[in-house]
């Protein structure tokens, strides 16, 4: 009974397994089939892969090239693709081009002259380019009007290399603003970005509109910023070459070389409190040693030069306030006098809309004598009465009535209108 209960066991058992016996081989084979020719496609793919990746690495320049000057209507940035314009953080530097034009009618009514005259205003171009995340470019391009000349000059009139190592630590080298006030590195070209026509008197520009600050110079500046508990701080200190032998415009900014080997030394300290927002009030220092005239006797010995400054402005909601004052030290060794010159101005506007009416006073009382200043000395009082539109977001239409007195009590009166756009 026990070997009939085996004997039946074992032949279900075979039946069981025979087939299964038979059956692994030929399933094996198929797999094993079936993997060699998935590794023999899958390297099939990997060498048609690697064919177009170097096609594609051939033609990114050409693709990026067509990408980048194929810009949507009204972006202001241009970009010019180089292959070897990478830049430390491997991002390609972008050129941003920015301009500024006006265009006005001038009427002057005084005692001994009248004119009334269509005039071109400055065309002003920013060439902007962020060569790696820590160092950028910056040049800015100016033909501006010379009324003597009745013609239009090209000038370089800032180009400059900044390195920023933190917020509170940059470095800028080239042909720059001074860092005097607050309108001369806020504004000072393009007439769009300021609310008034002209400049205030006491920051006429040096180089040809008969200016008293040295509003260009060249050199090297540190600055910065630093946000504080009760206040945020701005700092600016300059070395760069002084002020040339006379005001004239050849003079005026000593581009190339410096007439003596004394530097300018220039400091500003702004500073926003967080008590009163909208309020920014701030002070400069301007040390200079102006070099002896040899074509002057009365010039034979240099003038030690001081310019102080100091500001407050406010702007908050529609209100905009601004005043600046400046006093400039001369004292001449030839004769061992000294001379001030004192300049300032006052003005307010107010902005509703597209509407901003405003008003400018200014002052400027020359060191009587200065030999330095000889060119430039009329005392002049100044009103300005004005209201821009700003009809466009880009475009501004300013109108101004003012009048001025000198000493002499010769009176003038003037009106500017005048269209600015920015593109």
């Amino acid at each position: 009974m026990r070997r009939s209960i085996i004997m039946s066991s074992w032949l279900v058992l075979s039946t069981f397994f025979t087939p299964l016996a038979f059956a692994a081989p030929e399933s094996f084979s198929e797999l094993s089939e079936r993997v060699e020719k998935i590794e023999e496609k899958n390297k099939r793919l990997e060498k048609e892969i690697g064919k177009q990746r170097e096609t594609i690495d051939s033609l990114s320049p050409i693709t990026d090239a067509l990408g980048r000057n194929n810009l949507p209507e009204g972006d202001e940035t241009l970009h010019l693709y180089d292959g070897e314009s990478e830049g430390q953080d491997g991002g390609i530097s972008a050129l941003k081009i920015t301009g500024f034009w006006d265009f006005g009618f001038n009427a002057n009514i005084g005692e001994d002259e009248h004119s009334k005259s269509f005039t071109t205003g400055e065309l002003d171009l920013f060439l902007t380019a962020e060569i790696s995340e820590k160092v950028s470019f910056l040049t800015e391009m100016v033909f501006y009007p010379v009324a003597v000349q009745n013609r239009l000059v090209f000038e370089m009139q800032r180009v400059i290399l900044k390195y920023s190592f933190s917020d509170l630590v940059n470095l800028q080298i080239g042909r720059m603003h001074t860092a005097l006030g607050y309108w001369n590195h806020t504004y000072h070209h393009g007439t769009w970005l300021q609310t008034t026509v002209l400049r205030p008197e006491i920051y006429r520009f040096d180089e040809y509109d008969h200016g008293l600050l040295p509003v260009h110079s060249v050199g090297v500046e540190f600055f910065g910023t630093k946000a504080l508990r009760p206040l945020h701080l701005e700092y600016h200190l300059g070395v760069t070459n002084g002020r040339g032998k006379t005001t004239n415009a050849a003079d005026a900014i000593q581009n190339l070389r410096d007439d003596n080997d004394s530097k300018a030394f220039n400091f500003l300290l702004g500073l926003t409190p967080r008590l009163i927002e909208g309020l920014q009030v701030g002070g400069s220092l301007y040390l200079d040693k102006i070099p002896a005239d040899p074509t002057n006797p009365t010039r034979v010995e240099p003038i030690d030069e001081r310019i102080m400054g100091a500001y407050a402005v406010y702007f908050r909601h529609q209100a905009e306030l601004l005043g600046e004052i400046f006093k400039i030290d001369h004292h001449d060794q030839t004769s061992g006098k000294d001379f001030d010159t004192i300049g300032f101005y006052l003005q307010g506007g107010y902005k509703t809309d597209e509407w901003t009416p405003y008003y400018r006073f200014d002052r400027v009382n020359f060191g009587e004598g200065d030999p330095y200043l000889t060119s430039k000395q009329i005392d002049i009082t100044k009103h300005t009465f004005g209201l821009r539109w700003d009809l466009f977001s880009w475009n501004a239409l300013k109108m101004e009535y003012g009048f001025a007195r000198n000493p002499g009590d010769e009176r003038s009166q003037f009106i500017n209108l005048n269209s600015s756009a920015t593109f």
